[in-house]
């Protein structure tokens, strides 16, 4: 993520649970986890908060010399399931999300 010169960085989160889009095929068991981790110029780690809600905004405080802020999400069911890999992408779980940004945006590095 661009790092701010100093403030918070807030999000909008909303995992998504209806789409024609993604193979959402238990919607029932959906789940996230996320948040933000600052790491300063001399390699200290800053941990946000870990989040789980669907729907939600956060915000997280820019600690001073920050090098490098990362928003990390992952896919996170409430409940385990047996999913036989079986080279057929069309039966494989997906959990997509959408986020909006404020006071700060992806970077694009390559």
């Amino acid at each position: 993520m661009e790092v701010p010169t100093s403030g918070k960085v807030k999000l909008k989160f909303e995992g998504i649970t209806k789409s024609k889009e993604f193979n959402i095929l238990q919607p029932e068991i959906a789940g996230w986890r996320y948040g933000f981790l600052a790491v300063s110029e001399n390699g200290e780690r800053h941990y946000g908060k870990m989040y789980s809600q669907a729907k939600n905004e956060i915000s997280f405080e820019i600690p001073q010399n920050t090098a490098h802020l990362w928003f990390v999400v992952s896919g996170a069911p409430t409940e385990h399931s047996i999913h036989k890999i079986d080279g057929n992408p069309d039966n494989d779980e997906q959990w997509p999300y959408k986020l909006k940004f404020e006071n700060t945006y992806p970077k694009n590095e390559n």
